[in-house]
């Protein structure tokens, strides 16, 4: 199953891998939710006041397929089926000032067997709200947070496997950006105060997944937003970068906080009536997910359109200290069937913790707007 809440924080291992139970509302949870979530309310009044905000609507209803046919360890040997429904929603002003929310419907358990469309939960990834003037924004409330470019580009099915590890999604954060005009290109500036989400907005309905707690420990899993990642993202001509920094302050249990760093570059070209984006990154942790451990992650890929087609082919590795060195290679192909349609397939060779596996899969996409 492909991953949505890439960077190991204490929401993601709470998740995944603690048989999670319900929970207490702690005093900031809640509270604290609602004070992120008005902080801008004014402002945001404040923005084309003569007119209402309009409402719209990004929808995508996956229908993905993965069989394990080959791997050492027989639980990763398995077919699972499975639906992901994904909505981003705005209401919004003309500016991009307003309220933002996405919407995920997806598995929220792993599994060691066969799945048929079960497992399924529906969350909000996101829910904040945004204001912009002058060119500067600011958006309160839980986001997705930049930090790398790997991630966004990787091959549809498979890509975001090891990449994945470092990714920063459903996060509550004061996050404060703003372009920057410079060396021929555009470019963006972003600082933003963070912390793992302990509100009601980290369970799921349907199949329950579980609110996070203090007590299960993880980065960014502080009393107080006490965390912080800075980046800076841009394109010169066809040439794009992204750089990032973060400090993740250590929750209980941790044996301290996580400091890493990021840098991808990507560059496209146009050769024979063929479009070619390549793009690489690394990241290093010299303290990795709270614990006194360095790793370090390398990501290469290239993507070909050809037309309808596109070929894509990535290559990944995850090396942490005293542990074995992971790897994975994921090649791909997808064709744009009509308008908002598309389909890849692709193959999947990981080697994780010394065990190895081999995928196929099949995924059929549906995209489509509302205004």
């Amino acid at each position: 199953m492909r991953s949505r809440a890439g960077v190991r924080t204490a929401a993601r291992k709470s998740h995944a891998g603690k048989g999670i139970e319900a929970v207490r509302r702690s005093r900031w949870s809640v509270g604290g939710a609602a004070v992120l979530l008005l902080v801008p309310l004014a402002a945001s009044r404040a923005v084309a006041a003569e007119a209402w905000p309009a409402l719209s609507a990004e929808v995508s209803v996956e229908l993905q397929d993965d069989y394990g046919f080959h791997a050492s360890d027989p639980p990763r040997h398995l077919n699972d089926l499975y639906l992901t429904l994904e909505g981003e929603f705005a209401l919004a002003y003309e500016g991009g000032s307003g309220l933002f929310a996405k919407l995920v419907f997806e598995p929220v358990m792993d599994t060691s067997d066969d799945r048929y469309f079960s497992d399924m939960g529906l969350y909000a990834e996101e829910l904040y709200l945004a204001w912009r003037g002058d060119g500067v924004g600011l958006r309160v409330g839980k986001q997705d947070l930049p930090f790398g470019l790997a991630n966004d580009l990787a091959p549809d099915l498979y890509g975001d496997d090891l990449v994945g590890e470092y990714e920063l999604t459903e996060l509550l954060a004061v996050a404060f950006e703003a372009p920057l005009l410079m060396l021929g290109g555009e470019h963006v500036a972003t600082a933003a105060l963070v912390m793992a989400d302990r509100t009601i907005l980290g369970d799921s309905l349907f199949t329950k997944r579980g609110r996070l707690r203090r007590r299960d420990g993880g980065v960014a899993n502080t009393r107080h937003p006490a965390s912080f990642v800075l980046s800076l993202a841009g394109t010169i001509e066809d040439t794009g970068y992204a750089l990032g920094v973060r400090y993740l302050g250590a929750g209980r249990g941790d044996g301290t906080a996580e400091i890493g760093a990021v840098a991808g570059l990507k560059q496209t070209l146009e050769r024979a009536g063929l479009e070619i984006t390549v793009f690489g990154e690394f990241a290093y942790f010299p303290d990795f997910d709270g614990a006194r451990t360095a790793a370090a992650f390398s990501s290469f890929g290239v993507e070909v359109g050809v037309g309808d087609v596109v070929l894509a082919a990535m290559h990944g590795l995850q090396g942490t200290e005293n542990e074995s060195l992971d790897q994975t290679v994921g090649v791909s192909v997808g064709w744009e069937l009509s308008e908002g349609v598309s389909l890849a397939a692709g193959y999947r060779f990981l080697d994780q913790a010394g065990v190895d596996s081999h995928t196929l899969g099949l995924l059929l996409r549906y995209e489509f707007g509302l205004d």
